[in-house]
């Protein structure tokens, strides 16, 4: 065993009321550190949510959502526009593609009555 130790007074360390005084003041100390009910520990965890925020948070959504819509709008515009555009220029292409067909069977046309009139004319 051990052997405590006696102060002048004749009391051990833990019985002495100076050693109480400290005790208690350690015990309150902790209290008053930590929350006493769960309510203030939700309520300090998470900060509450209001009514005029998730009027904010609902307003913001919806304008989020016009914005996607006005874009997705106008990205459709212009994927017509382009689609729109790159037929133009198939049919461009086209029309001169024929174009220079019959410039060249004309051209043929062109040399075979050539040659048929210079035999002719032999």
């Amino acid at each position: 065993m051990k052997k405590e130790e006696i102060d002048e007074a004749g009391e051990t360390p833990k019985t002495s009321p100076n050693h109480k005084k400290s005790v208690k003041k350690q015990v309150d100390d902790e209290k008053e550190q930590k929350p006493s009910t769960s309510k203030d520990l939700d309520s300090e965890s998470e900060p509450k949510l209001t009514k005029t925020s998730d009027k904010s948070t609902t307003k913001k959504k919806e304008e989020d959502s016009a914005k996607e819509e006005e874009h997705s709008d106008v990205d459709m515009e212009k994927e017509e526009k382009a689609e729109k555009t790159h037929l133009d220029f198939l049919q461009y292409v086209r029309r001169t593609a024929e174009h220079e067909a019959n410039i060249v069977r004309s051209a043929g046309q062109n040399v075979l009555h050539f040659s048929r009139w210079r035999r002719s004319v032999k």
